[in-house]
């Protein structure tokens, strides 16, 4: 479910607009804001993507050319899709994903943008799917998996990666 988070070529250009510090501000043929960079606290620059309705799309910060700090994307109704935190261009901390009807779907902690800790995964329901532990980017120990009513259905030892005999 997770996947690797990869810049656009516009947010690749944010590298040349840090040393500016001028707004930045690209629209749609109807005149609705698509993009816009603008310089917060300090040496932050905060980057948001809109929808052509006005709803946000994606919220990212960053310091010193690289992501640093809260990164949010939303679906077209509104409901947000993902948040986390960039810590020097990588994931760190809990990232939480989301159906487009708001349900969390997948909680998982990263240590420089490698799965490392608690993750989880919900049914579309709400109930949790399955828990576990990731040890640098591997599944580690014992996983814990459910059916959609929240009963337990197994539970498996894993060893760098692989199901333990």
């Amino acid at each position: 479910m997770i996947e690797k988070i990869t810049l656009s070529a516009s947010s690749l250009m944010l590298v040349l607009l840090i040393s500016c510090s001028q707004p930045v501000k690209e629209t749609y043929p109807n005149g609705a804001v698509k993009r816009e960079v603008i310089s917060g606290e300090g040496d932050t620059l905060i980057e948001k993507y809109y929808f052509e309705d006005g709803k946000p799309s994606s919220e990212a910060y960053y310091l010193d050319d690289a992501l640093n700090g809260t990164w949010k994307t939303w679906f077209s109704n509104g409901n947000q899709e993902s948040r986390g935190v960039f810590k020097d261009g990588k994931q760190e901390g809990v990232w939480s994903y989301f159906t487009d009807e708001g349900t969390k779907i997948e909680e998982t902690t990263f240590k420089s943008g490698i799965k490392n800790g608690v993750s989880k995964s919900y049914f579309p329901n709400g109930k949790i799917k399955s828990s576990g532990i990731y040890a640098e980017g591997i599944q580690e120990g014992e996983w814990i998996f459910y059916k959609d009513d929240g009963a337990e259905v197994g539970r498996k030892l894993f060893r760098n990666g692989e199901v333990a005999k």
